[in-house]
């Protein structure tokens, strides 16, 4: 888990909304997140899952990764993409290198609860926007397939060789 220090509970019930959170992965914070959830029957902790992670994404309204720090790299931000799922995600440097405010995802500065749960609701509240980011996540994942990695990585050693063989 690992997702920073954030409230649900009382973002949800301080703004009158109900949603079903669901926590996907394992981690030494996971007894102090139980915690803030205290039984909380709109919080589903699911635990560590290493097949299957694509069906979480694809039957979610929303991925939420409102981590504070330590992404060096967006590749859950990929896979909810690849799923048409729109992100509010954390204003961190390594998923500002993967998704754009406003076009793949919402972005909140990092351990803002506010910001957080008002990121939330505008997207529980409207699904064109939640439609519209999703297909834009997918054309950005698309990106990142592998023929296109691959690609890219060939380009650059076929670079090398041209730049050696020219010495």
């Amino acid at each position: 888990m690992g997702c920073g220090t954030f409230s649900p509970r009382s973002a949800r019930c301080a703004r009158g909304r109900e949603a079903q959170l669901v926590i996907v992965g394992d981690g030494p914070l996971r007894a102090h997140y139980e915690g803030l959830a205290n039984d909380d029957r709109n919080v589903t902790f699911v635990g560590a899952v290493h097949e299957g992670r694509a069906a979480y994404y694809a039957h979610s309204a929303i991925y939420a990764c409102p981590i504070t720090q330590g992404a060096s790299f967006g590749i859950t931000l990929l896979e909810s993409m690849a799923c048409e799922t729109p992100i509010v995600c954390s204003r961190i440097p390594g998923f500002r290198d993967v998704v754009t405010h406003e076009r793949e995802a919402l972005m909140v500065p990092p351990g803002d609860d506010d910001a957080l749960a008002d990121a939330l609701i505008r997207l529980l509240d409207d699904e064109t926007l939640r439609a519209r980011m999703g297909k834009a996540g997918r054309e950005t994942a698309q990106r990142y397939g592998w023929p296109e990695v691959t690609a890219s990585v060939l380009d650059v050693y076929a670079d090398v060789l041209k730049a050696t063989s020219r010495r």
